[in-house]
C-alpha cells in the first residue's frame, strides 16, 4: 500500500460534492478584546465559560484559537471558539437556550468588552483527515445562492488533495443556520452583547488544520487552497485567517 492509500485508508468520512451531508452541529465565534481585558477575558473563557456549555446535552467538544501574530499593546487580540455537538438541535435546545438567559456575574462583566463578534451556528456538513492540530487557517465567505453545490465540491476538491500531500491533517466545513443562529437573540447573554456583535450568521466556514513544524503553505498560495479560483465569481465576503490552539477540551463522558 502506497502512503497516499494509507492515507486514504485512516480517512475519516467526509461529503464534498453534492448534497449536503451533516456530521454534527457546530458553533463558531470570533471575539477580539484589548490588552486592558484580556486576562479576565482569557480566565472567564477557560475556566467558567467552557465548563459550562460543555456540561449542556449534545456539546462534545470546545476548542479555542487566538491569532497567531497578537499584538495586544497595538490592537485588540482576536479569538477563534468552535465548539461541536450533537447536532445543530442542541444550539438551539431548551437547556442550552436556558444557560443564555440566565448568564453569570463573570458573563455579565465579560460580555460587553467583546469587540466585533462574530457567532455562526451551523452544520458541520464536511470533514476529511485524521488527528488534530494546533494551528488552523480558517476562511470565512458567502456563498451565491444556487451555488452552493458548485462552491461546496470545489472547496472538497482542493483540500483532499491538501489531506493526501500532508499539507493539512483534517479539513472541514460548516455551513451556517440563519434561524438557529438568531435563536439566541433574545436571550439575556445575547441582549447583552447587542452593542459588540456583528450581523448574525457570517456564513460558511472552511477550517483546514495544518499539518508541519511550519507551514507548508502560507499567504496568497494558502488562500488558493481554501477559496480555489473556480468558485471565485460564486462567493463574496472572503477572508482567510491563521490562529493557533490555546485550549481545548472535550464534554464529560459522565
Amino acid at each position: 500500500m502506497t502512503a497516499a492509500s494509507a492515507v486514504g485508508a485512516e480517512t475519516e468520512a467526509s461529503a464534498w460534492g453534492g448534497e449536503a451531508a451533516s456530521f454534527g452541529g457546530a458553533l463558531v465565534n470570533l471575539i477580539s478584546v484589548t490588552a486592558a481585558h484580556l486576562e479576565d477575558f482569557e480566565d472567564w473563557y477557560s475556566f467558567e465559560h467552557f465548563p459550562e456549555r460543555l456540561a449542556i446535552p449534545g456539546f462534545r467538544r470546545a476548542r479555542r484559537y487566538v491569532e497567531v501574530a497578537p499584538e495586544p499593546g497595538a490592537r485588540p487580540v482576536q479569538f477563534l471558539s468552535i465548539y461541536e455537538t450533537d447536532d445543530v438541535a442542541t444550539l438551539t435546545s431548551d437547556a442550552y437556550l436556558a444557560a443564555l438567559d440566565a448568564p453569570t456575574d463573570w458573563t455579565r462583566r465579560v460580555a460587553p468588552t467583546f469587540i466585533g463578534n462574530e457567532r455562526s451556528v451551523g452544520r458541520l456538513n464536511a470533514l476529511e483527515g485524521v488527528g488534530r492540530s494546533a494551528r488552523v487557517a480558517v476562511a470565512r465567505l458567502l456563498p451565491g445562492t444556487g451555488s452552493e453545490d458548485l462552491v461546496r465540491e470545489a472547496i472538497g476538491s482542493a483540500l483532499h488533495a491538501a489531506l493526501r500531500s500532508r499539507t493539512l491533517v483534517r479539513a472541514s466545513l460548516i455551513e451556517d443556520d440563519r434561524a438557529a443562529t438568531a435563536a439566541k437573540d433574545a436571550t439575556q447573554e445575547g441582549k447583552s452583547m447587542a452593542g459588540s456583535s456583528a450581523p448574525a450568521g457570517s456564513g460558511w466556514f472552511v477550517v483546514a488544520e495544518l499539518h508541519g513544524v511550519t507551514s507548508r503553505v502560507e499567504g496568497a498560495e494558502l488562500e488558493a487552497l481554501l477559496v480555489p479560483a473556480s468558485m471565485h465569481d460564486h462567493v463574496s465576503e472572503v477572508r482567510v485567517s491563521e490562529y493557533r490552539l490555546i485550549v481545548d477540551r472535550t464534554a464529560d463522558p459522565s
